[in-house]
């Protein structure tokens, strides 16, 4: 149904803010779920729905966050057309949105939200008013929030011809390559990368786009019959490389992109083995847009896109300046670099990752890439810690072979073998102190490492009754994988014949990790509404989601296996006054 419905071929470009109710035919599919798909009368119909409803409140500024792709696009296009600035969010945290949403600001959004506008409740009350406004672009005001690399919200504020100058550049270098494709997605559209490649380039082109985003590696099986464009993230591609044991029956190489961080090159090897693509990274930030592009079988060196003017600015870092950043003296990175007369240039690490260790000057990439020279590292961040003194932590991810090598070996031998190996290369000063090893470094879903997460982990005393494998950090909220060692204390005295993980070790877990990963008191006031469902067995992996409310001083927690079955449940009264 979706194919007979999709253009034969690419529509020539049109930009979003000069799209008129005639630019495209009415049967045109914009967006899919499976079978079910919204076509160009649907998108334009509710545009015009929400635009009114917008028209109809005295909010200006409006913060947007809807999961659904065609949701946002069709609230954001709304509120472009509606004259409204856009507040683009990447979580929906109750702690979070409190910290932007100021007095008159709206909140449009496609989940239950206290307060907030519900998008399929405006699509389903308000009648569409047949008009479709273009805008000028030079006057749209946007803002997009981001954490960087130490995890604290920073407001970025936008025009919208900023968005627009950087679509044409993408499609100039590789819209001939997206020809009768449909455009997939395993990133949040709410970051800028994510916001160009899933939305706005689909809305621009004319080319269909799935509604939700895929989430597992696993699913890629069920769209190899398609010709897809994915926009995808280091953090899942790293996922891909390691659970996927077969090559996936594309009937059509897709084209996959990756942003957000830097992908490594023995996953981009895999994931062409796996795929038959090898994949394009885009580098860039919020402030800057998308600089430069690579394919890493090529080599580290990245092409700036043409217009992006490359220098060297302060403290050796990289400056851009391009038609997408409206600063006359550019944007300064904070990422050093070699450029080449070519305009070429390469990323030598960023400038706060030089740090002093005992008034010696290390550089934490180095150490990072002495790690990797093993052949046993697939992932790792060294991070500077603060004790009695200043020292190195390093949290690793390792690779097949590493796992294959250490399987079964006590982590004090691990650690021996990595400062073995750095012994050849670096001081015991500035070697690492103390070591974790994960299953995925801490990263949001534009595979974005904070330091200050792996800080957070090296903070918590290490304990042989649990060991964390994934951990996600938002504002308010905390997404951990656990798994609890037969060896642990909390199997001792409670069941002697049948081991399982009693209640209270449960409740003390979520106090103790919700005091040190979200600030919360450390005493429990009152314990509110728990629910055991089924037994932690140990060496059982349990997913532990927490979100807390600082204002009312509550821990809210889930425990879910690995399938996604409940385990335990509740909510916890911390004391206020502790």
């Amino acid at each position: 149904m979706i194919q007979k419905m999709m253009l034969k071929k690419i529509q020539s470009y049109i930009p979003v803010s000069e799209l008129e109710r005639e630019s495209r035919p009415s049967e045109m599919v914009v967006c899919f779920d499976g079978d079910n798909v919204r076509t160009w009368a649907d998108f334009t119909d509710d545009v015009s729905k929400v635009r009114r409803y917008l028209e109809d409140r005295e909010n200006v500024p409006w913060i947007i966050h809807c999961e659904d792709s065609y949701y946002f696009m069709v609230g954001l296009l709304a509120m472009l057309q509606g004259g409204r600035k856009a507040l683009v969010t990447a979580n929906r945290q109750e702690a979070f949105i409190k910290e932007i949403q100021k007095p008159g600001y709206g909140f449009l959004t496609d989940e239950p939200f206290a307060g907030a506008a519900l998008i399929q409740d405006v699509l389903r009350d308000t009648e569409s008013d047949g008009r479709w406004n273009t805008f000028d672009k030079n006057n749209a005001p946007m803002v997009m929030y981001t954490s960087g690399t130490t995890g604290e919200p920073k407001m970025v504020s936008k025009k919208f011809c900023q968005f627009e100058n950087e679509l044409f550049e993408l499609v100039k270098v590789f819209g001939d390559g997206w020809v009768d494709r449909k455009v997939y997605s395993t990133v949040n559209h709410h970051h800028i990368y994510g916001l160009l490649f899933t939305v706005l380039l689909p809305t621009a082109t004319g080319l269909p786009y799935r509604r939700r985003r895929i989430d597992y590696p696993g699913e890629l099986v069920s769209i190899a019959g398609e010709a897809a464009v994915i926009a995808s993230s280091p953090a899942y591609l790293k996922r891909l490389a390691a659970d996927a044991e077969q090559p996936i029956p594309f009937k059509t190489t897709p084209i996959i992109y990756s942003s957000g961080g830097p992908l490594p090159e023995e996953v981009a090897r895999k994931c062409e083995g796996l795929t038959g693509y090898w994949t394009t990274e885009i580098y860039g930030s919020t402030e800057t847009g998308g600089i430069a592009y690579r394919q890493s079988k090529n080599g580290p060196i990245w092409t700036p896109f043409e217009v992006c003017k490359m220098s060297i600015g302060e403290n050796d870092c990289l400056n851009v300046k391009s038609s997408y950043i409206l600063e006359p003296e550019g944007f300064t990175t904070g990422d050093l670099v070699d450029i080449y007369d070519d305009g070429r240039f390469l990323l030598k690490g960023r400038a706060d990752s030089i740090v002093k260790i005992e008034e010696k000057r290390i550089s934490l990439p180095e150490v990072e890439n002495r790690l990797k020279q093993t052949g046993l590292v697939q992932d790792v961040r060294v991070v500077p810690m603060v004790g009695k003194r200043q020292y190195l932590a390093a949290a690793i991810v390792l690779n097949a072979e590493g796992r294959n090598k250490f399987a079964n070996q006590p982590k004090l031998e691990i650690n021996n073998f990595f400062k073995a190996h750095l012994s050849q290369y670096l001081e015991n000063t500035v070697t690492p102190k103390k070591w974790r090893y994960l299953e995925e470094l801490p990263q949001d879903t534009q595979g974005k490492i904070k330091m200050r997460d792996i800080q957070a982990l090296f903070n918590l005393p290490e304990s042989k009754n649990f060991k964390i494998l994934k951990m996600h950090r938002e504002p308010g909220a905390l997404s951990l994988k656990l798994v609890f060692p037969a060896d642990s204390d909390f199997y001792d005295g409670h069941f002697p014949t049948f081991k399982l993980l009693p209640a209270v070790a449960q409740v003390d877990m979520v106090a103790v990790l919700a005091h040190a990963l979200l600030g919360t008191p450390w005493a429990i006031q009152k314990i509110q509404r728990t629910k055991f469902c089924h037994p932690v067995l140990p060496d059982t992996v349990a997913n532990l989601e927490m979100s807390y409310n600082a204002e009312l001083g509550k821990v809210q927690f889930s425990y879910t296996n690995e399938s996604g079955r409940v385990l335990s449940t509740g909510s916890l009264l911390m004391q206020m006054n502790a």
